[in-house]
């Protein structure tokens, strides 16, 4: 985050590759873009993101450790606020998953990472996907974001 003057002017956008994925430093600018857009759509504020990519060995231990989940997935979203009120957003993207799906769904792999970046952003905002219904509406707000053309002006 910037701060002037003692008060949050800009929020801070972290992309941080663990994976050693070569693809991702290709999409720092459209993914930052994809995040504000995303943010300024749904009018949240969060004081930082950050957007963690790693392998399924590392994702696997996340899932055990917080969600009690003896398996690897594709994308975990942790939002909270601390005690000064500054709201944060780490959303962790397991890049091998990225490319299993990609591959299941016959996506471009980059596509299935913009995917999985913003359901874990929804996630962030407050969003759920428990029930059939709640799923379609996650679907449909991704779809909604990917068709916004804001996200992809320069």
């Amino acid at each position: 985050m910037l701060i002037k003057n003692g008060k949050i002017i800009r929020m801070e956008i972290s992309i941080i590759n663990k994976s050693k994925e070569k693809n991702i430093k290709k999409i720092k600018n459209l993914i930052k873009r994809i995040i504000t857009a995303t943010i300024k759509k749904h009018n949240v504020k969060f004081d930082e993101i950050n957007i963690i990519f790693i392998k399924n060995n590392e994702m696997k231990k996340l899932n055990k450790k917080y969600l009690s989940k003896n398996s690897t997935t594709d994308v975990i979203s942790f939002s909270y606020t601390d005690i000064s009120n500054l709201r944060f957003a780490d959303i962790f993207i397991s890049t091998d998953m990225a490319k299993k799906n990609a591959k299941l769904y016959h996506l471009n792999p980059i596509t299935e990472t913009i995917i999985l970046i913003l359901h874990g952003l929804l996630h962030a905002i407050g969003f759920d996907d428990a029930t059939t219904k709640q799923k379609i509406n996650m679907s449909q707000q991704i779809l909604k974001i990917l068709k916004g053309e804001e996200i992809w002006k320069k």
